[in-house]
């Protein structure tokens, strides 16, 4: 983080394919002033790329609402993947909400989404905090502006 209020940014939390990709993709967008990367699922123990099976790969980013909304974030998240693909494993679909607000806003836009595409959207939406007993986030932090960029696709 660089620093100032840290009350002001809020979290948003995403799967969509590969977390490198998202990572890259959220960390050049304005109002993005942290991004953790990560996995969701099964409890392992310091895991390695190897091992983490169907867990989701993850990003949560940091943002500060007054320069970049939810919504907006929610409008990029779209444009990363296809939501329309079934039985992705690690690399599913899924808005892990942060509160009810967001929780609601990610059900409207993956209705919008739907609409759109004319076809079911399979996105999961929930709560964080529904990450079962023996499941856990492992967070491995990414500075938001590094020299090294990966490709985009994984």
């Amino acid at each position: 983080m660089r620093g100032g209020n840290m009350s002001k940014y809020q979290k948003a939390t995403f799967a969509a394919g590969c977390d490198w990709h998202l990572e890259d993709y959220f960390s050049n967008l304005d109002g993005i002033e942290h991004i953790l990367k990560g996995t969701a699922g099964e409890d392992k123990s310091d895991p390695t790329v190897r091992d983490i099976g169907d867990n989701n790969e993850i990003v949560e980013v940091q943002f500060d609402p007054s320069v970049i909304t939810y919504p907006d974030l929610l409008n990029h998240f779209w444009t990363q993947h296809d939501p329309t693909v079934p039985g992705q494993g690690k690399y599913a679909s899924v808005i892990f909400t942060h509160g009810k607000e967001q929780y609601e806003e990610a059900l409207r836009s993956r209705d919008e989404q739907e609409r759109k595409r004319g076809k079911p959207v399979v996105t999961q939406v929930m709560p964080v905090a529904a990450l079962s007993t023996g499941s856990k986030i492992i967070w491995r932090s990414v500075p938001k502006h590094r020299e090294l960029r990966y490709k985009v696709s994984c």
